[in-house]
């Protein structure tokens, strides 16, 4: 059950024309962890995974000429042919029904009953497995107006309310992200840009330049993201079809502020061309979770027993 129109998540991609944007994660980096690694080569078999031969590099605009350094290749992947390639890959088999958003949780006896906002009842469930946190985080309210689902669920599974309660204390800090995405006729206007992931430091307004073909992500700084949180873009489906919080009064100004920023970085090399796309604006507004040490500290207590309720989370706590 996935409230967007595809799979992905902070891995998505956004279609627009003829334009593909990887305007979430650009990269998939492994960790060392050799199951990680042993999915990541099953993938990579079927195709929906590959080695990123692109470069990445970092900018810090603070020294003299904004001082540009290669980083080492990395053991980066990327989806193929887009990034969101890869978690289509994984759903493969699966009975998945998108734009539907969970709003009610209930557990009778030892089984999960799920309903979306339209009322649909989706069936009954041995166990509910949970991407991502804010189904369980008091921030699901300010967004959606509504009580979180799992804290829903948690009155009638007395288990699950030292969890929902943990998660709320832990994850109640994140860091939002605006991306300015831009297509263009041909890749090589974009040729002028040092590197195909450019990681930018000391900057106010930009964090990454991402370059994938012929189109451009320029992803803000968590600072820029503040100054704009109640901007989002006028293409976001499922903000907007969820009357998530927020306006698209502002794109055009948050837009041109970002590319205008970009540009600046870089000042011997000219303005962008225009766009045959964009700039659109999106807003990730839980891009990146800041966990409280607390969360950590409840778990290894074994404070936090999700087997009880029958609950797998994973995703922006794993």
């Amino acid at each position: 059950l996935e409230m967007g129109r595809g799979a992905g998540g902070r891995a998505g991609t956004r279609r627009a024309e003829s334009f593909k944007f990887d305007h979430g994660s650009p990269l998939l980096e492994l960790d060392g962890d050799a199951s990680v690694a042993e999915l990541a080569a099953e993938f990579e078999a079927r195709g929906s995974l590959t080695r990123f031969d692109g470069s990445v590099g970092s900018v810090d605009v603070a020294r003299h000429s904004a001082h540009r350094v290669t980083e080492s290749a990395g053991d980066y992947f990327v989806g193929s042919p887009t990034m969101s390639a890869f978690a289509r890959d994984m759903l493969e088999g699966s009975e998945v029904h998108f734009e539907t958003r969970v709003q009610r949780l209930l557990k009778v006896d030892k089984q999960w009953h799920a309903s979306d906002a339209r009322g649909v009842n989706h069936g009954m469930f041995d166990w509910l497995v949970v991407a991502g946190a804010t189904p369980a985080l008091s921030r699901w309210a300010d967004g959606f107006g509504e009580s979180p689902p799992l804290r829903i669920a948690a009155t009638a599974a007395p288990a699950l309310r030292p969890v929902v309660a943990g998660l709320d204390l832990g994850l109640k800090n994140y860091d939002a992200a605006h991306v300015a995405m831009l297509g263009f006729p041909d890749a090589a206007a974009l040729a002028r840009l040092p590197f195909d992931v450019t990681r930018i430091s000391n900057d106010a307004d930009v964090a990454t330049i991402v370059r994938r073909g012929n189109t451009l992500a320029i992803h803000s700084t968590a600072d820029f993201a503040a100054r704009h949180k109640n901007t989002m873009g006028s293409t976001q489906h499922t903000s907007r079809t969820n009357d998530v919080v927020g306006s698209v009064d502002g794109e055009a100004d948050a837009c041109a502020a970002l590319v205008g920023a970009a540009e600046r970085l870089f000042p011997a090399d000219g303005a962008l061309p225009t766009p045959s796309s964009g700039p659109a604006l999106h807003r990730w507004g839980a891009a990146f979770p800041r966990p409280d040490p607390a969360l950590a500290n409840l778990v290894a207590a074994g404070h936090i027993d999700v087997s009880q309720a029958r609950v797998f989370f994973c995703g922006d706590f794993a």
